[in-house]
This record gives structure tokens, sequence and C-alpha cells, in this order.
């Protein structure tokens, strides 16, 4: 966690405490509801970051062979 992100949560902890239950419920959905989306971007690029090496090697493996 970085220290944006440390100040980030803080300071919604510190805004929670004045929130009702309710509001609380809601804003902790909206709150995983916005990690998950983000774990699911960062998932993404991991996906297509690891597929690029192995394409990368068999496009070179099928130049080599007409070399």
């Amino acid at each position: 966690m970085t220290h944006l992100n440390q100040c980030h949560v803080s300071n919604h902890l510190a805004h929670e405490m004045t929130l009702g239950t309710a509001q609380r419920q809601r804003f902790a959905e909206v709150a995983n509801r916005a990690f998950e989306r983000r774990e699911a971007k960062r998932k993404q690029m991991r996906q297509k970051q690891s597929v690029k090496p192995q394409k990368r090697g068999i496009i070179s493996l099928i130049l080599a062979l007409f070399r």
C-alpha cells in the first residue's frame, strides 16, 4: 500500500466515524465494487502481458525457420 493509499484509507475511516450504519454499509459496498473492478483490470493486464512473450517467441521461431 502506497503512502497516498494509506492517507486515502485513513481519510475514509475518519469519514466513516460520522456516517450512519446504512451509509457505512453502502460505502463499503461501493468501495468493494471499485476494488474488484481494479483487481479485474489488473488481472486482465497481467494476462495480456503473459501472452505477449509467448507470441513473440513463436513469431521469432517461425522467422528463424525462413532464414
